[in-house]
């Protein structure tokens, strides 16, 4: 069995060794930090399109990039771009339509932003208040 899974295991312990060098609290301020900017909107909605597997590991590391720094909307627009499957996007043209297609993802990206933009309001509203 070791012999099946010792390359995939070397292949995750070598992207996580990856990770740890180059995720630095200084590189994400950076990317994903208040300074950020249209970018990064731009990386959180991209990661969240390529992002597999279940939430719950996503939702681990998005509370650990935001005590790192990442913004708020960028985490709620991470999480939300989540829904657009890309390895799905082929099938749901070839059942509905490229315009179909086209308009849900659309609206999809647009909605990670709205959603975004309201959790950081929600946040600043919520430290206001106290």
């Amino acid at each position: 069995v070791l012999g099946q899974v010792g390359p995939a295991l070397m292949l995750v312990f070598s992207l996580i060794f990856l990770s740890e060098l180059l995720l630095d609290r200084r590189r994400i301020r950076a990317l994903f930090g208040e300074g950020s900017g249209a970018t990064g909107w731009v990386y959180a909605i991209l990661s969240g399109m390529f992002a597999t597997g279940p939430a719950v590991v996503w939702f681990a590391l998005m509370g650990r990039l935001r005590r790192e720094g990442m913004r708020p909307a960028l985490v709620a627009a991470f999480l939300y771009a989540r829904a657009i499957k890309l390895p799905l996007v082929p099938l749901l043209i070839h059942y509905f339509g490229a315009r179909y297609a086209f308009v849900l993802t659309t609206s999809l990206v647009f909605g990670a932003v709205l959603g975004g933009w309201f959790m950081e309001w929600c946040e600043r509203f919520n430290r206001t208040e106290r």
